[in-house]
C-alpha cells in the first residue's frame, strides 16, 4: 500500500470532517492502509474524533433496520392504529434505548404487534427478539408452549 500525498489534505479533511467518513473508509478510497491514514492525520495535525463522536458518527451512517411502509391500505392503517394503541399501553417509553420493547402476556396481542413490525415497519427479521421471563416456581416448557 502507498502513501497519501500532502496535496490531498483538503480532500481528507472534507471526507473525514464534512462527510463523516471513518479512517477505514478513507484508507479504502486511497488504496492505503488504515495505519497510513492514521499517520497522515497525525503528521498533519488533523484532530481525530473522540470515542463518543466516532460511535455517534457510526450510528448515524448505519442503514436503518426497517423500512416503514408509506402507502397504507385500509387493513394496514387499521393494523397501524392497533399497534400504536398496544405500544402506547404496553410499550416501554425509555428514550435512552434504541429498541422497541413490549411487555404483555396475551399471545394474540403479541402476534398482532409482531405482524405490525413485519408488515408495516418491515423490520429486518434478524432484528426481532422475543424474551420470555419465567419465575422459579413456573414450568418453563408450559410457558414456552403458551
Amino acid at each position: 500500500m502507498g502513501k497519501i500525498p500532502k496535496s490531498k489534505i483538503n480532500v481528507i479533511k472534507r471526507l473525514y470532517y464534512d462527510k463523516g467518513y471513518n479512517m477505514k473508509d478513507i484508507a479504502e478510497k486511497f488504496d492505503v492502509s488504515y495505519k497510513t491514514v492514521l499517520c497522515f492525520m497525525k503528521s498533519n495535525d488533523l484532530k481525530r474524533r473522540s470515542f463518543k463522536e466516532a460511535n455517534k458518527n457510526s450510528f448515524e451512517h448505519k442503514p436503518l433496520s426497517f423500512k416503514f411502509k408509506i402507502n397504507l391500505k385500509d387493513k394496514d392503517r387499521e393494523l397501524l392504529i392497533k399497534a400504536i394503541m398496544i405500544y402506547w399501553c404496553e410499550g416501554s417509553k425509555g428514550f435512552k434505548s434504541n429498541t422497541v420493547d413490549l411487555a404483555n402476556c396475551d399471545p394474540e396481542m403479541l402476534k398482532l404487534f409482531i405482524l405490525f413490525l413485519r408488515k408495516i415497519c418491515r423490520v429486518d427479521e434478524s432484528r426481532i427478539r422475543i424474551y420470555l421471563y419465567c419465575y422459579s416456581n413456573q414450568n418453563i416448557d408450559k410457558n414456552i408452549e403458551y
